[in-house]
C-alpha cells in the first residue's frame, strides 16, 4: 500500500507547488485523458503523491477514490487529494491559482506558494 505521508498542510504545499510550477494539465495523449503519469513526464495533482516505484500504468483511468477503495493508497485525506485532483483535472490551468486558493481558504490552510 503507497502511504502518504505528512499532514494536509503539507500535502496541499507539495501539491499546490507542483501544479503551479508544472502549469500544464498531465494527460495522455493516446487517450485524450489526464493522467496520474502523463506524456513529457507530467504529473497530474494525485500522482505527485505516487512514488515512481510504486507507480503502475493501471492506476491510469481510476479516480483518487477508486485507489484508496481497492487499498493502493492509504486512506488519508482522500476527500480532499480527490478534491485537488478535480482542480488538475477540470479545471484550465489558468485559474488552478484561484482554484488553490479557494481550496486552502475551505481548508483553513496556508497558502505558501
Amino acid at each position: 500500500m503507497i502511504k502518504i505521508e505528512g499532514t494536509l498542510q503539507e500535502i496541499f504545499d507539495k501539491i499546490a507547488i507542483h501544479l503551479i510550477k508544472q502549469n500544464k494539465q498531465s494527460y495522455c495523449d493516446k487517450t485524450s485523458n489526464c493522467a496520474y503519469r502523463g506524456d513529457n513526464g507530467l504529473m497530474c495533482a494525485a500522482g505527485i503523491l505516487i512514488p515512481d516505484d510504486e507507480y503502475k500504468p493501471e492506476f491510469e483511468r481510476q479516480t483518487w477514490h477508486n485507489l484508496t477503495k481497492e487499498g493502493i493508497v492509504e486512506n488519508k485525506f482522500s476527500s480532499e487529494i480527490r478534491k485537488l485532483q478535480i482542480i488538475h483535472d477540470n479545471s484550465h490551468h489558468s485559474i488552478w491559482y484561484d482554484e488553490l486558493i479557494k481550496f486552502a481558504k475551505n481548508h483553513n490552510l496556508q497558502i505558501n506558494f
